[in-house]
C-alpha cells in the first residue's frame, strides 16, 4: 500500500483538511486568548482595613496587590460619609503596593475610598472600602464613590488583538480555498 502525498490527494480532501486545521488553530487561539482573563491580580489588603475604626487619621492609604499593576494606571478617590470628595494626591506604585497620602486636614469621620488599577494581565480591576477614624462608631455612607476610568484600553487590547488575528487566519484560509478551487477546475 503506497502512501499518497499531499499534492496527490483530491482537492476536496485537501480543502477539508485545511479547513479543519484552520478551525483548530482558531479554537486553540480563542482558548489561549481568554486564559489571561482568569488570572486577574487580586487585592490582598487595604490599609486602613475595610470597616476599621481607629482613634487617629491614617498618614496614607495603601493597597497591596498579588502582582504589580501596570505603571501609571492606579487611581484612588475618597469621599466623606456625606458624599463630599476628599482631595488626594496622585498615587504611587512600588511593585504590588499602591500608596496615596491622606490629607491631615480631614476631620474625624467615616470615609469611603475606591480604587481602580489595570492589572498586570491588562484587565482593569477595581474595588471600594470604608474606614473610620476619630469616632467610636462608623457613620452611614450616603453616596457611593466612583472611580473614573484611567485606562480601559488594556482589556480592549486583548479583544482587538484576538479579533485581528482571527480575521487574518480566516482571510488566509479563504484565499487558500479559492486557490485550491481554481487548481481543481
Amino acid at each position: 500500500m503506497s502512501q499518497v502525498g499531499w499534492a496527490q490527494r483530491s482537492p476536496h480532501l485537501r480543502l477539508r483538511t485545511l479547513v479543519l486545521v484552520v478551525l483548530s488553530v482558531v479554537v486553540a487561539f480563542m482558548f489561549a486568548a481568554t486564559a489571561p482573563a482568569t488570572a486577574h491580580d487580586q487585592l490582598l489588603s487595604a490599609s486602613p482595613a475595610d470597616g476599621s475604626i481607629s482613634p487617629k487619621a491614617p498618614a496614607e492609604l495603601q493597597l497591596t496587590f498579588s502582582q504589580a499593576p501596570m505603571p501609571g494606571t492606579a487611581t484612588i478617590v475618597a469621599q466623606t460619609n456625606t458624599g463630599v470628595s476628599v482631595p488626594l494626591p496622585k498615587p504611587t506604585t512600588n511593585r504590588g503596593v499602591v500608596t496615596v497620602g491622606w490629607p491631615s486636614s480631614q476631620p474625624a469621620g467615616t470615609y469611603r475610598a475606591s480604587w481602580r488599577v489595570t492589572s498586570s494581565d491588562g484587565h482593569p480591576i477595581n474595588g471600594t472600602w470604608t474606614f473610620t477614624y476619630g469616632l467610636s462608631a462608623a457613620q452611614s455612607i450616603s453616596e457611593p464613590v466612583s472611580v473614573e476610568s484611567t485606562n480601559s484600553e488594556g482589556s480592549g487590547l486583548w479583544v482587538a488583538l484576538s479579533a485581528a488575528i482571527i480575521v487574518a487566519i480566516l482571510a488566509g484560509a479563504a484565499v487558500l480555498m479559492m486557490r485550491l478551487r481554481r487548481r481543481s477546475e
